[in-house]
């Protein structure tokens, strides 16, 4: 369950959205540090926030703006259950958090237009009984509608869930 809720997380549709690669020997947060640090601007007053958003370069300033629109017009069930999958997502053993990572930075690479069908396909995969889901990912129907690299994805998304 904690699985399934972590890479949910990382797949979910973006109040991060999409980000610019990291310069090179730049740390990211991780998504729970990133939550935090919404949820810390949210709460500020809007002088105190207006106060330090002017001294952030323009392009951190206008994606800080946007993500924090994004999550204002959440809503108040889906800002909660938000917050739930980040804290269970910090809660997850260092390696299976990296694993989730490494899988989230290839998704964020594919084509805009494919992310949202692996999306949904991800979500049905689980709620499918562990025998259902590996029958339906070895049909013809599911290798016709992916090809290779978009259903190794899958398959190593829907491992985190029974590992």
């Amino acid at each position: 369950m904690f699985r399934a809720i972590a890479v949910t997380i990382l797949l979910s549709a973006g109040v991060y959205g999409q980000r610019p690669a990291p310069r090179p020997g730049a740390v990211r947060p991780g998504p729970a540090r990133r939550a935090a640090v919404l949820e810390r601007w949210n709460e500020m007053s809007p002088e105190e926030r207006q106060k330090r958003l002017e001294k952030l370069p323009p392009e951190r300033r206008q994606r800080i703006e946007e993500n924090l629109e994004r999550y204002r017009n959440l809503p108040p069930e889906e800002k909660e259950r938000l917050r739930n999958r980040v804290e269970i997502f910090s809660h997850l053993p260092p390696a299976r958090q990296e694993q989730a990572r490494r899988l989230f930075r290839r998704f964020n690479m594919l084509p805009l237009e494919r992310q949202q069908p692996l999306r949904e396909e991800f979500q049905k995969l689980r709620g499918m009984p562990a025998g259902e889901r590996r029958s339906y990912m070895d049909s013809e129907e599911f290798h016709n509608r992916y090809n290779a690299h978009e259903r190794e994805m899958l398959h190593e998304l829907t491992g985190l869930l029974s590992q």
